[in-house]
């Protein structure tokens, strides 16, 4: 009896010392430091569409910043500080291969759309809120920011380690 007791204290006190690395290597993860900008000019010149690229940043941001993502992303405001970058590429309508009748005559139907470009070191990842040329619309531009972040946080669990190397 008295060797069975001394053979559980020593896996008894591995059990803790495993469940404590886990523990510890859980909590010290730290969430991703992402800086959201456009393609803009440094010398000045506005670019056709900035004000509206500048305005999905905003969107990007505050999605980021969702509880949701907390122990995912945080948001840098340095470029230079962040482990990932996301550039606002693209807002705007796009034709799409949907045909429709409209007042009598048929028409492309134009889509709304936002696409975001994720930069970690020299790979780049491009997302779209919607799929591009399927019709779809939404008419917030706030929500396709929400559903382009939904994807680059899906997108950022899945290659984890890829992104960890990268840095």
């Amino acid at each position: 009896m008295r060797i069975l007791a001394c053979q559980e204290v020593p896996l008894a006190q591995f059990v803790f010392a495993l469940a404590f690395v886990f523990v510890v290597s859980v909590a010290t993860a730290q969430p991703y430091a992402v800086h959201v900008g456009t393609q803009a000019d440094n010398k000045g010149f506005v670019n056709p569409g900035e004000e509206q690229r500048q305005s999905s940043v905003k969107d990007v941001k505050k999605a980021l910043a969702h509880e949701q993502y907390a122990g995912l992303f945080t948001v840098a405001d340095d470029p230079a500080s962040a482990d990932i970058r996301i550039v606002v590429a693209f807002r705007g309508s796009i034709d799409t291969e949907n045909i429709k009748k409209t007042f009598g005559r048929w028409q492309r139907v134009q889509q709304n759309n936002l696409r975001l470009d994720v930069i970690i070191g020299e790979h780049v990842q491009e997302f779209w809120a919607l799929q591009p040329g399927n019709g779809s619309q939404h008419a917030f531009w706030s929500d396709q920011a929400k559903y382009a972040v939904d994807s680059i946080a899906k997108w950022t669990r899945e290659n984890k380690a890829a992104i960890d190397n990268a840095q």
